[in-house]
């Protein structure tokens, strides 16, 4: 064996590199598996090979379901236990920590998806499209963060990325995207179709109060010229939904609005000059600092209006993408990892003793 591996030497390296990279990249779209490696080159050494890509990723995805479900098991056990002494004591708080680890595992995965998403959506911003096809791409940055033609109700956080725009959209009970308005009220007749509308935050639903409304609109101009007033398109929307009662797929009542109701809304839109310039003359005529947004507030429907570019809506969300993972600090290697290594060790320790004897 020892001929044979100092024989094909070069041709081994090539192909540990060429792991080292496949492994690497894995564990760059998915930071969850780092947790299954103590030391990268000796993981690498121990893969066959003759692996692909898709073995060697399977390969870490088992170690880490395996680990998962050893802990689930091990709690359960724990649990069961009618007589709690102190090594029972010892164990459940290693598997508690254990189970934190676990978590920020998904958070880091979390994290990496999330940016990858942003990436790709600032790819879109860099495509010049025909004026002719601008509302394609309108369609395509509404579809990216949340699909069309649908209503939600709370907990369906799989279907959409409103947190690129603002986490806390995700709290709202019910919301409807790119649905006309009498689709989801009691007794209007508007056909008007707001992009997406929010109702009942989750976090501040007060029986007998006025809970918040928000409107989202996305703009694309072609030209230069943008298609419409975006500041006049909401408040009309505004219009059109107080005195009206809110109801759900099943005819569930889910809000009512009335001329005290707040609104919050949102307007996306390409920042041209021609934009600024009607944004000027509108409500919405205080720039912010950075000049990539505009926010006013309209007393008459007790609706605040922020107008941001579609720039800073991918900008902002990169600094708290950012943030939120150098908050992570995911533990690497797991406990799981690290026993196994040292298991490796003591072997590979073993069969040297038994050589040299």
């Amino acid at each position: 064996m020892g001929a044979i591996e100092s024989h094909l030497a070069e041709h081994v390296e090539d192909v540990r590199k060429r792991q080292r990279a496949v492994v690497e990249k894995v564990l760059a779209e998915h930071p969850a598996l780092a947790s299954q490696i103590e030391d990268m080159d000796e993981y690498v050494r121990g893969l066959y090979p003759g692996m692909s890509d898709e073995q060697i990723a399977a390969n870490l995805f088992t170690l880490l379901y395996r680990e998962e479900r050893k802990i689930v098991r091990e709690f359960h056990r724990i649990a069961e236990e009618s007589k709690f002494d102190s090594n029972a004591a010892k164990r459940a708080k290693e598997i508690v920590d254990d189970l934190g680890e676990q978590e920020k595992r998904r958070l880091a995965d979390l994290t990496a998806k999330r940016h990858q998403l942003l990436v790709a959506a600032n790819m879109l911003l860099k495509f010049n499209l025909p004026e002719d096809e601008q509302y394609h791409y309108e369609k395509l940055v509404h579809e990216l963060l949340c699909p069309m033609s649908r209503m939600y109700q709370s907990g369906d956080f799989e279907d959409h990325n409103l947190w690129i725009l603002d986490d806390s959209l995700a709290g709202y009970e019910f919301f409807a995207s790119d649905k006309t308005i009498q689709s989801f009220t009691e007794s209007s007749k508007s056909t008007k179709e707001p992009d997406l509308v929010f109702f009942n935050p989750l976090g501040f639903r007060r029986p007998e109060t006025n809970e918040p409304v928000t409107i989202i609109e996305f703009k694309r101009p072609g030209g230069g010229k943008i298609s419409s007033d975006p500041v006049t398109q909401v408040l009309k929307y505004v219009e059109e939904l107080q005195e009206q009662t809110v109801v759900g797929p099943d005819g569930n009542i889910i809000t009512q609005i009335n001329k005290n109701t707040p609104f919050t809304c949102y307007i996306v839109c390409e920042l041209t000059e021609e934009t600024k310039k009607l944004l000027r003359r509108s409500i919405a005529n205080l720039e912010t600092p950075d000049g990539e947004g505009f926010y006013g507030f309209s007393p008459t429907h007790n609706a605040g209006i922020q107008v941001i570019s579609f720039k800073k809506m991918i900008d902002d969300a990169m600094k708290r993408n950012k943030a939120y993972f150098d908050a992570i600090n995911l533990p690497s290697p797991s406990r799981a990892a690290r026993e196994r290594a040292a298991k490796r060790r003591a072997k590979k320790a073993d069969k040297e003793l038994q050589k040299a004897e």
